[in-house]
């Protein structure tokens, strides 16, 4: 015997991103009051309240608004791995390691495990005496590289709308985290230090991007559940009931 499986919740992406996408507006801008306080008044530390908006340390609003905004997307990710995987769809265990991915660099915004990696093990491995940027940078975009020709097919069984906001929010998450990481990087090698303008934008500017990236992600992921799991009964209602488009079995 076969029935609907019907979800309700309250669903209303514009008002979800437009929430996130403030958050993340509010660092950036308290980011570079910040950064621009401390470039005026050299007197000024960067401990009390300032750190708090520092976006190159943790335990601080950026990384946490980060943490928050991946642990979101990993939770979207696996309630699409759960749907599909009751209709016993393809992919569904791709869409579940990306919703493990997810949540591990949720855990790493907080923990900075990535750069104990890179500092502790793979610079010394290497015999690289540089800023960890450059390593980092490089990690990063060979990640990105396998990750890309792992997920190749998955990405193209996608509906082209869905396939190009991922990629656009990939592209410009690696172009954060790898090529700008790369250019702070230079600006240490090059005599700049952390208080210095130039070396704090480059910062600010890689954060803000790798944010945006999220964003991005998570609208994607969000506009792929309304387009092609759920017929939307009542969207924008206080309750949304959504309909999921498969017939499932009911279990006896």
């Amino acid at each position: 015997m076969k029935g609907d499986s019907i979800i309700t919740f309250r669903l209303d992406t514009t008002t979800i991103i437009r929430i996130l996408g403030a958050l993340i507006g509010f660092c950036i801008f308290m980011a570079l009051v910040r950064g621009g306080a401390m470039y005026i008044n050299s007197n000024l530390t960067g401990d009390g309240l300032w750190m708090k908006f520092n976006m190159d340390n943790e335990t601080t609003l950026p990384a946490y608004i980060s943490s928050i905004n991946l642990l979101i997307a990993s939770a979207l990710l696996a309630l699409v791995c759960k749907l599909k995987e009751r209709v016993a769809d393809k992919y569904w265990k791709h869409w579940g390691l990306l919703s493990i991915g997810f949540l591990l660099l949720s855990i790493d915004e907080n923990i900075s495990l990535h750069e104990v990696i890179v500092h502790d093990y793979i610079m010394q491995l290497l015999e690289f005496s540089g800023p960890n940027h450059f390593v980092t940078g490089v990690l990063i975009t060979a990640c990105a590289a396998l990750s890309s020709a792992f997920f190749l097919k998955f990405l193209f069984h996608l509906p082209t709308t869905t396939r190009m906001r991922i990629i656009t929010s990939g592209v410009i998450f690696v172009l954060g985290s790898a090529g700008v990481e790369a250019i702070t990087g230079y600006l240490i090698a090059d005599g700049y230090q952390s208080q210095k303008i130039a070396y704090n934008i480059g910062v600010i500017v890689e954060e803000a991007m790798e944010m945006t990236s999220v964003l991005l992600f998570i609208r994607a992921i969000l506009s792929y559940i309304q387009e092609n799991l759920f017929d939307i009964i009542s969207l924008f209602n206080i309750k949304a009931e959504v309909l999921v488009k498969e017939q499932l079995p009911i279990e006896a």
